[in-house]
């Protein structure tokens, strides 16, 4: 019987005491709406365990759902639901559509939940694997908290995309079974609060640290270089870290998984717009 098997995106979830201080570490492979209910979990252990601060690891993170990059950046938050968290900019007929008709349909918002941490400041870990979404969250909450981004420059795609099937209304349900294909065009990008877009180099770390293929170390370990050094940010200590020149990246497992770097919006039943996007591609 052939079966669906999907991985986990919460890779390493943990609590580390340092120096006094509760410091969460996420983990996080992949924004996956399936497992939302998980990463609020993972939310409400932190909170119960009441964490300083929290080290998001997003190294291997190529991106997904924008819905998900939401609500991990509502949960690191809090304080500020209802507000924008980034607005999207599609073609100039779409985007006058909306405009006239449904601005709030180009707005992402903020959202509530009992679980978030109401953080002033996240440290987030990268590397060049990190990718749209991933990318979005930095962008994002870089104009209401302190964003302490740690490791080397993220991929730069800043583009979402929509799954159109050969179906009545263009959605997964009722698809034509004898295509086993369907198109993902980049529909729109994604911009911040203060209108920061067009990061086509990536965004750019506060601290450098390269990853470093002959000392990578125990991912999660508190002497893993990078988490290492996150964690020297928040306890003030500042210990000599080893600085081997790093062997340079050839290759990235994500590149052969579905979607790859995507990042990606569910339109659901708007016809309307599916329409339009069929008639220009």
């Amino acid at each position: 019987t052939k079966i669906s098997y999907e991985k986990n995106p919460i890779y390493i979830s943990s609590i580390i005491e340092a120096q006094n201080q509760n410091v969460g570490y996420l983990m996080f492979n992949r924004f996956i709406g399936d497992y939302n209910d998980e990463l609020i979990s993972v939310f409400s252990n932190f909170k119960s365990n009441n964490i300083n601060d929290l080290i998001l690891d997003l190294r291997y993170n190529p991106g997904g759902s924008v819905n998900t990059s939401i609500l991990l950046s509502s949960l690191i938050t809090g304080q500020f639901t209802g507000e924008i968290i980034s607005t999207e900019q599609w073609n100039d007929e779409i985007q006058a559509y909306y405009l006239n008709n449904d601005p709030e349909f180009l707005i992402n918002r903020f959202i509530g939940n009992s679980n978030s941490l109401n953080l002033n400041r996240v440290f987030i870990i990268t590397t060049q694997s990190s990718a749209s979404a991933s990318e979005l969250v930095i962008n994002c909450l870089d104009p209401y908290i302190d964003v302490i981004h740690i490791g080397t420059n993220t991929y730069g795609k800043y583009q979402a995309s929509v799954t159109l099937y050969d179906s009545e209304n263009f959605n997964l349900e009722g698809a034509n079974p004898n295509h086993t294909y369907a198109l993902q065009p980049l529909v729109l990008k994604t911009l911040n609060s203060e209108g920061n877009t067009d990061y086509f180099n990536g965004l750019n770390p506060d601290i450098i640290l390269e990853e470093n293929t002959t000392n990578l170390g125990v991912l999660g370990d508190e002497n893993e270089p990078l988490l290492a050094l996150a964690l020297q940010q928040i306890t003030l200590d500042r210990k000599v870290i080893d600085l081997i020149n790093p062997i340079e990246l050839i290759d990235d497992s994500n590149k052969f998984e579905l979607l790859q770097k995507e990042m990606y919006i569910y339109l659901k039943n708007d016809f309307l717009i599916k329409n339009k996007i069929i008639n220009e591609l």
